[in-house]
């Protein structure tokens, strides 16, 4: 019996199924890009044959590689039981049933598409409408490239299977339980709530059941570095309630499966890491694990007044045992990498060490693209290469210190911007993965996006949809001032400016021993 690969790729039959709005495309885009630009170097040979790497491929069999597992087959179904670890019951069964309870709000569907100016008055206008006509609005047009001056324009490629249409996601006439869960704004009840919620559940516990080798028998420990969910990371999700397009958290009812999954099998090292980048602060997730020291949460993200879910201050460290054990790194609205990565790296190192590398028994990132520069609800000006450095480190430490990986995507509301980030946060892995015996190659086979030059595969299907430059670093123009120093009186300018200085040294040192 050959071995199992080290990575697994979680994508599930149907990647619509745990769409929400007001991102309905976006898990296509996600899945094509994976495919094409992170997992095609890593195909066995043969396995490339013209039309069989296409995200909507169901009936045909996943492609082949001795580096990862593409997981396309149904996830299996979960319910009641599945959710009440964390969440109430009476909250599970409300949404379960949510869809039965109301009709379609035709009056909401009239904003759809249309500018804030031109809604007539009749239309529902709620902060959920406001935020997804500003995600319609940031979509970008279809182009068409030519490879080289006189040759013919490219275009998707033609031998792909057509997919279906895009599944709607209608919002639901309000009714007045609905406040009691708060699924109003960015919670609104839709058509199609609860196959979504489902699917998100279920797509993170497979890939993580697959991760720690549950139902397998095993005559020794499993050798999984990784397995990828791209659509779960909803850490918004309280225990009763929804918020910020998440009904269900899948990362906190992961990470006590993983937790209770460690303590049955006695392991040393059975804490865990939760690394949220989303650009907005993981607040559910810091709830859920307020008082608990035997997982660790780390949040990255934008925080001023004004800015959702206006929690995530720099003084919440956790409560009673869990003292410590929280920490968040709020940065202002506009941030880019020149502030970020540093501060954000730092922080990861000093989690690790407040756990201990001999307790830390895997992590869960959650790689939100909501930070990218241009998304319409981000706030901040991330660039693809600059969340990448911060996922290398992530994976970085898993192989330090031999622990296992759970990634999970979030937010991103720029289709082809969070196509990008799991494309080259995904070939990061797998290069990992190919070379996990050689530290100095870890990264060989993924471009560091850094860099720029790199291009779009243009086997995608949706290829004509990252014109006009066609290049993986590409995103949309900055919707805010750009911050690229923080003031001498931002309470963490001296560590920021401490690690300037230590990158100054470092490069004038690395410059001096290149001269002859």
């Amino acid at each position: 019996m050959s071995a199992s690969p080290p990575v697994g790729l979680f994508f599930g039959s149907n990647v619509d199924d745990s769409a929400t709005p007001p991102s309905s495309e976006r898990n296509r885009l996600v899945t094509d890009l994976v495919l094409h630009y992170a997992c095609k170097p890593f195909l066995k040979k043969g396995h490339q044959e013209e039309g069989t790497l296409h995200f909507w491929n169901t009936s045909k069999c996943a492609p082949q590689s001795d580096v990862f597992y593409w997981y396309n087959a149904k996830f299996p179904t979960v319910g009641v039981e599945e959710c009440i670890p964390f969440h109430d019951e009476s909250y599970i069964k409300f949404l379960r049933i949510r869809e039965t309870l109301s009709e379609v709000d035709e009056r909401v569907q009239e904003t759809m598409g249309s500018g804030a100016e031109e809604v007539t008055t009749s239309a529902v206008i709620s902060p959920s409408n406001i935020k997804r006509m500003r995600v319609e609005s940031s979509r970008p047009p279809s182009y068409a490239r030519r490879s080289c001056p006189g040759e013919p324009l490219l275009t998707s490629p033609t031998h792909h299977t057509e997919p279906p249409p895009i599944r709607p996601l209608p919002d639901l006439i309000p009714i007045p339980l609905d406040e009691d869960y708060q699924l109003t704004k960015d919670a609104f009840p839709f058509l199609g709530l609860w196959r979504s919620v489902s699917s998100t559940l279920s797509g993170t516990l497979t890939a993580l059941r697959w991760l720690l080798g549950e139902g397998e028998e095993q005559t020794e420990p499993t050798k999984r570095l990784a397995a990828v969910h791209w659509f779960g990371g909803r850490h918004h999700a309280k225990s009763g309630s929804g918020g910020g397009f998440c009904y269900v958290n899948d990362v906190v009812l992961a990470a006590l499966h993983w937790r209770s999954v460690l303590r049955q099998r006695q392991e040393k090292r059975s804490k865990l890491l939760i690394v949220d980048l989303d650009a907005h602060h993981g607040d559910g997730t810091e709830t859920a694990f307020l008082f608990d020291p035997s997982v660790y949460t780390l949040s990255v993200h934008a925080f001023e007044v004004g800015v959702y879910p206006h929690t995530g201050e720099a003084t919440q460290t956790g409560k009673g045992l869990g003292k410590h054990c929280n920490l968040n790194l709020p940065l202002p609205v506009g941030t880019t990498d020149a502030v970020y990565v540093p501060l954000a790296r730092r922080a990861i190192r000093t989690a690790v060490d407040h756990i201990g590398p001999q307790e830390l028994g895997g992590v869960l990132l959650v790689c939100g693209a909501d930070g990218l520069k241009g998304d319409p609800l981000g706030n901040l000006n991330l660039s693809v290469g600059g969340l990448q450095s911060v996922s290398r480190l992530v994976m970085d430490v898993c192989a330090e210190l031999h622990c296992p990986l759970l990634l999970l995507g979030a937010g991103g509301y720029v289709d082809t911007s969070t196509a990008k980030l799991a494309a080259v946060v995904t070939r990061d892995l797998l290069s990992y993965a190919a070379n996990a015996g050689d530290s100095t190659a870890r990264y060989s086979q993924s471009p560091w996006l850094v860099e720029s030059g790199v291009q779009v595969p243009d086997e995608c299907y949706y290829f004509t949809r990252y014109g006009p430059s066609f290049l993986m670093h590409v995103t949309p123009a900055a919707r805010c001032e750009l911050v690229n120093s923080l003031s001498p009186s931002h309470p963490y300018y001296e560590s920021w400016h401490q690690l300037q200085e230590k990158l100054v040294k470092a490069s004038k040192k690395e410059e001096d021993g290149s001269s002859p």
